[in-house]
């Protein structure tokens, strides 16, 4: 019985060799790319990554402030709308009726947008305008590989304008990769001002009760500039150093 014993230990013994063996040049590549990789290359890549994903971001940034800027022009310059439906031809600009005339005899009806609508438009036009700047490809290069996903925008109007993106994109190089989900950027625009004076000039003409002087007085620092032409009043907002305009019509 003590000799079985001992024949049965030294077979699982054995096997156990047999096993290890051919574990050991299964995965002999393996360990031995382990043994001889350089912790400091490894780093040197991850910190090549980092560098090529900040200046992946500075391009995105400087795409997100000059496309937005035009684009939040555009969108003051036509009182608040990109698809305007009632508006009024004035100087070259398509600019929306804000407050429109229902009835001859009755004060008009305000129509100024809320803001969840402004940036629902805001966002779907920029993001369409843009795809043709960012050219993310361009940074790749022959050992550091380029991917990216799909492209969303929003927006919020606040003291600024906040962009947020989420877009996808990874870096790879010597079977590494980095990745960036999100990037968000602050333009300086004051569309949440104008369009808190608008809603004041319009909320009164909507009752009959704007007073130009008493508004004027209400607003220290922004320019409040409105033109008749025919039946419509014609308003230019603008800061004390007209930067920055607004445009919007209030029918008569």
């Amino acid at each position: 019985m003590q000799k079985r014993g001992q024949v049965t230990t030294f077979v699982i013994i054995g096997i156990l060799l047999v096993v290890i063996i051919i574990l050991v040049f299964a995965f002999k590549d393996y360990l031995i790319s382990g043994i001889n990789s350089d912790p400091s290359k490894s780093l040197n890549v991850q910190k090549q990554m980092e560098v090529k994903m900040a200046s992946i971001s500075e391009k995105i940034e400087s795409c997100v402030q000059d496309i937005g800027m035009e684009t939040l022009v555009d969108m003051s310059e036509r009182g608040g709308f990109f698809e305007t439906i009632d508006y009024k031809r004035y100087q070259g600009k398509d600019i929306s009726i804000l407050c429109k005339k229902i009835k001859e005899d009755d004060y008009c009806f305000n129509v100024v947008p809320p803001n969840n609508v402004l940036e629902k438009q805001f966002s779907d036009v920029l993001k369409d305008r843009l795809g043709g700047c960012m050219q993310i490809q361009k940074f790749g290069s022959d050992d550091m590989k380029i991917s990216t996903g799909g492209l969303l925008v929003e927006t919020e109007i606040g003291k600024n304008v906040v962009v947020e993106l989420d877009y996808a994109v990874t870096l790879e190089k010597d079977e590494q990769k980095y990745g960036q989900n999100k990037f968000v950027y602050i333009i300086n625009y004051p569309l949440e001002e104008f369009l808190d004076i608008t809603r004041d000039i319009v909320g009164d003409h909507a009752i009959g009760e704007f007073d130009f002087v008493e508004q004027v007085a209400n607003t220290p620092g922004w320019i409040i500039d409105p033109r008749d032409v025919g039946s419509n009043r014609i308003y230019r907002l603008a800061d004390f150093h007209e930067n920055y305009e607004f445009w919007f019509v209030v029918e008569k």
